[in-house]
């Protein structure tokens, strides 16, 4: 998917109890990616991590891209972002 890049990040948080369609999220985030946007993850529960691992929908986006917590997302991206030129 390229390097990556915080500029144009969609954040996308999943709530613990939430079933992930792999297909779903794939055509979401190849829709985004054509858009220059970056998909990021949080919150996440531990059913959704297995299922992100499984489907290896985690391996296809990066893990940097998944954070535990939406507060952990914002701020390693914020700070990335302030950071590129």
């Amino acid at each position: 998917m390229g390097s990556l890049s915080y500029e144009n990040c969609m954040f996308l948080q999943l709530l613990p109890a939430l079933t992930v369609v792999a297909s779903m999220l794939l055509k979401s985030c190849l829709g985004l990616e054509k858009k220059n946007v970056k998909l990021v993850l949080s919150n996440p529960g531990p059913a959704v991590v297995d299922k992100l691992h499984a489907s290896k929908f985690a391996d296809l986006i990066g893990e940097e891209r998944i954070f535990l917590t939406v507060a952990d997302a914002v701020r390693i991206c914020s700070s990335k972002l302030e950071l590129e030129p």
